[in-house]
Parts: C-alpha cells; structure tokens; sequence
C-alpha cells in the first residue's frame, strides 16, 4: 500500500521538477512536456495538461510524442485518466 502523501506535497514536487526543467534548459522538449503533463495529470489538473499537450502537438509536431499527445488530448476531453506505466 502506497503512503497518502498530502496533495500540497505533491504539487510542491511538481513545481519543483518543472523548475528544474526549465533551469537546465531542457523544459520545452516534446518529451519534457509530455513528462511534465503526465505528472499534473497524475496530480489532478487536467486543465494544465491539456495545455501542454496542446502545446507539444502545436509546437513538435513530427516529434514521437505528438501522437501520444493527441491520444491524451482526447482521453482528457472524455474523462479518460492515464494508463498506469507498463500497461
């Protein structure tokens, strides 16, 4: 059973890896994005995943990760939540 980590917590951490992403450079890579909006939509804010997804698709769009960005646009959009890893 995993410990509840208190939902505070979890958004501090999530800032703290955007940060650290965008300090070394590499925040705005499609695969740092979609890392990025993986993460806030395993913290409950579709809303700023979208974004990003969005973003990745507007901005890389011949990149790998523009195809699974849309397949997550389109979850996002009918309630969908992400598949665990490994599934």
């Amino acid at each position: 059973m995993r410990p509840h980590i208190p939902a505070s917590i979890r958004a501090a951490a999530a800032l703290f890896l955007l940060a650290c992403l965008c300090l070394s450079g590499c925040g705005d890579s499609a695969e740092s994005l979609f890392n990025i909006a993986d993460l806030e939509e395993k913290q409950h804010n579709p809303g700023h995943a979208l974004k990003l997804y969005k973003q990745i698709v507007e901005e890389h769009p011949d990149s790998p990760c523009a195809a699974q960005a849309k397949e997550r646009i389109r979850a996002i959009g009918s309630g969908a939540k992400p598949a665990a890893p490994g599934s």
